[in-house]
């Protein structure tokens, strides 16, 4: 639906700004889209579908349920908007300022590696509602979610999907009262980038509309989804103008790669956004805290530490390496500079107050961090401003496995143990008492048959129980995994909600990064 033409020139060009906020958002904000050439629809036909409104009850973009306490829409529809300027109407065919079924925006969870400089790249941002959804299954319900390795039909006939939006009916047209939805051919991959001459990205697009042009996307559609073989599969994301303009397809954010992996009403989807920041970062991912652990201490453990933000809050885990470094996860620095952050150690209980907190001299983040690759070297070092004085009682280093040291491959896995102050659950909140659980470290082939193949044994490696209940939640990200008094992990990511049967949570691989560690050191210490 987002697509613009350069009349001047006949030239068509890519619209940067996506398909966003029509008629309540800023004049920076880019315009949203409604359905070409669609049919009247209604929520008891999807009744996960919603409108994203503005401060003033206006619609801005689309978006559709995923659990009782969350939609998804596009990043594009929330960059630079405040929560509390946003509501979601739900349950109803015909949107309508003064309502009915309004539902404040508690919180924005935007994805921190979305860049609209990239052809919108990870387009997708969760909203967090200040009251449940109440899902009758009827005319209201959550999607139904992909499983994180499927894919459309890659074939030259593509597939049939459908389109659902109040989005214009045409360039220059207006917003539809009445839910639209229109039946479209979902491109293969190599398709989608043929068309639009190598501006989508396969990990990020997918492209969906009809050879001919006349049907699809436009402004206001933004953030509503492109349903195949009954799943979400896309967000729309951006288009060429004119809306509908044959070759170019419409463009969106493919949902499977990218969508965090959540309790959607009984539909899982994984958790990309990893375990990071819950209260204080804006633009990241939600914190971890351990599930079902019991208390410990730092006597015990006297080499974790928890990674601060700015106002003295807990956002992740880490290990003292050395009495100048600090080892956590590259999620929880990317993108945060050194004088964000501080360390307080040789606690067990953390409190935003202190005591035994240092500044962050510089962020040595691994240079091929990929987060689009399941956080693959999810790995950085933080330089301290003083160094840690060791007492060999509260404070000390952690031991580090061999290089390439491998946990045991056996079927029933060996025990290993998580430390952290995350989240004792999905919704719950972050611990100030150090928490320790008990871990099946499982073997590497175990690990990638139970997350289908999403995780990679060069850098990941799983922990957790084979019933769920026990291990990582939001907040322990960063922190160790210790197997044999030696960190083998640090945590990454899990599907969400925490610790669900039969996904272990995932941890980077520490005995792939050991010379990494021990060269990074020796270049940035003084």
């Amino acid at each position: 639906m987002f697509s613009q033409k350069m009349s001047a020139n006949r030239d068509l060009c890519l619209v940067g700004i996506a398909l966003l906020a029509i008629a309540g958002f800023s004049q920076a904000a880019p315009p949203l889209g409604r359905v070409v050439n669609g049919t009247d629809s209604s929520v008891d036909k999807y009744p996960f579908v919603v409108s994203l409104r503005g401060s003033k009850g206006s619609h801005s973009c689309g978006g559709s349920i995923i659990s009782k306490q969350f939609a998804m829409t596009a990043a594009h529809c929330t960059a630079g908007r405040k929560a509390t300027d946003l509501s979601v109407q739900f349950g109803v065919t015909k949107i309508n300022a003064t309502g009915p079924n309004v539902v404040r925006v508690k919180k924005i969870i935007q994805h921190e590696d979305y860049n609209p400089y990239n052809n919108y790249a990870n387009d997708i941002s969760l909203l967090l509602v200040e009251e449940p959804f109440e899902l009758d299954g009827v005319a209201v319900a959550a999607v139904n979610l992909p499983d994180l390795s499927y894919a459309t039909p890659q074939t030259d006939a593509g597939g049939n999907g459908v389109l659902i939006g109040w989005g214009l009916n045409a360039t220059g047209g207006s917003i539809q009262t009445t839910l639209q939805e229109v039946g479209l051919k979902v491109y293969s991959d190599a398709e989608c980038e043929s068309r639009h001459e190598g501006r989508t990205d396969r990990r990020y697009h997918i492209c969906g509309g009809v050879d001919e042009g006349g049907k699809g996307q436009c402004s206001g559609d933004s953030g509503g989804p492109l349903i195949y073989n009954g799943q979400q599969v896309g967000i729309v994301s951006w288009s060429i103008k004119p809306c509908t303009a044959p070759p170019y397809p419409g463009v969106y954010t493919k949902g499977e790669h990218i969508a965090p992996k959540m309790l959607s009403h009984q539909h899982l989807s994984l958790a990309v956004v990893a375990l990071l920041a819950i209260t204080t970062i804006a633009l990241a991912a939600p914190i971890l805290r351990v599930v079902n652990g019991t208390d410990s201490s730092v006597e015990k453990y006297p080499y974790v530490v928890s990674l601060r933000s700015y106002d003295g809050s807990h956002s992740c885990g880490g290990t003292i390496v050395s009495q100048q470094f600090v080892m956590t996860a590259a999620h929880c620095t990317n993108g945060r500079p050194a004088e964000s952050l501080s360390i307080q150690y040789g606690v067990t209980n953390i409190n935003a107050t202190g005591p035994n907190v240092v500044g962050i001299k510089r962020v040595i983040q691994h240079t091929d961090f990929d987060p689009s690759r399941q956080n693959a070297n999810d790995i950085s070092l933080l330089m301290v401003e003083e160094p840690f004085e060791f007492d060999g009682v509260s404070v000390g280093p952690v031991e580090l496995p061999p290089l390439a040291f491998a946990v045991p491959q056996s079927s029933v896995g060996v025990e290993g143990v998580l430390l952290g102050w995350g989240l004792n659950e999905t919704y719950g909140s972050v611990q100030d008492t150090l928490q320790e659980v008990s871990l099946k470290i499982y073997s590497d082939e175990e690990c990638t048959t139970l997350h289908g193949g999403q995780t990679d044994p060069q850098y990941h490696i799983c922990g957790g129980v084979d019933e769920g209940g026990k291990g990582q939640c939001s907040g322990d990200s960063g922190g160790p995994l210790i197997y044999n008094g030696q960190q083998v992990g640090i945590v990454s990511w899990s599907v969400k909600p925490c610790t669900v049967a039969p996904y272990p949570g995932v941890y980077c691989k520490v005995s792939q990064y050991v010379d990494w560690i021990k060269q990074s050191q020796i270049i940035f210490a003084t």
